[in-house]
């Protein structure tokens, strides 16, 4: 049977990936990967790859028993807003396979940001129009732009009349749920993080129900989610953002050698 993960040995235990996934996981120490069949996840691997002769070269780091993503393919971050009433992300915890095409955008800017997503780039969701609007989750984008066929439907609310087959103009994107937050995060809750103060969905005026945000944001709101009060999430975020300060001070000194 064709292996269909890759097991990552090391200190704390085994992590399984995807042989799909886009990116890189990184390691503190020199590992091997082992190809286990879709039958055999969770036992002793069937073959011993060394990590140097895989061809999607994957290195990998365990930081605290958690696997840390980064490098590689460059992930991309984004925040996907929709309306509850709409389409909430409890609906996206309900759909086949936890997956929803992201249909329906009319605005080029927010569509390009479409077309500029790649597989397994991650998503903040985003709740509008609800009291109060709040970020409550994430997602991954599994499938890249693609022609949206609600713009050549008639019936559809989204129809556009000047969308043929040959120039559909508009496109969507397929997203996974990943995690629904613990609670909803509101805007006076990103507001309350001065690292958070040039962000996209906090700019005002900003409407665009497709945005990019950076990774240093992104690992933000996630650090205020799981956080539990906002004392402890401005420890956190602070903590945060130490460390990335850090890491770029060395990455420049290390480029200016």
């Amino acid at each position: 049977m064709r292996p269909d993960r890759l097991a990552i040995f090391c200190r704390p235990p085994m992590v399984l990936v995807p042989t799909n996934y886009r990116g890189v996981v990184r390691t503190r120490s020199l590992f091997y990967l082992a190809a286990a069949e879709r039958t055999a996840v969770g036992r002793l691997p069937t073959s011993w790859v060394s990590l140097k002769s895989i061809a999607t070269l994957l290195a990998a780091e365990c930081i605290d028993g958690r696997l840390s993503v980064s490098g590689g393919v460059q992930l991309n971050f984004w925040l996907m807003k929709s309306e509850p009433t709409c389409f909430s992300i409890q609906h996206l915890a309900r759909s086949p396979h936890q997956t929803t095409c992201w249909s329906g955008v009319r605005n080029y800017q927010a569509r390009n940001f479409m077309r500029e997503m790649q597989r397994g780039d991650l998503v903040l969701f985003h709740h509008s129009n609800a009291e109060p609007p709040a970020v409550v989750g994430t997602a991954e984008v599994v499938r890249e732009a693609y022609p949206d066929p609600t713009a050549l439907d008639p019936h559809d609310d989204h129809f556009d009349p000047k969308a043929t087959i040959e120039n559909p103009i508009w496109q969507m994107v397929d997203i996974r749920l990943q995690e629904i937050f613990p609670r909803p995060l509101a805007i006076e809750d990103l507001r309350a993080l001065p690292a958070l103060k040039n962000m996209e969905l906090l700019r005002k005026g900003s409407r665009l129900s497709v945005q990019a945000v950076t990774k240093a944001e992104f690992e933000l709101v996630l650090a205020l989610a799981h956080a539990g009060g906002k004392a402890r999430a401005l420890k956190s975020a602070d903590k945060l953002s130490k460390r990335q300060t850090s890491r770029s001070a060395a990455q420049k000194k290390k480029l200016a050698r």
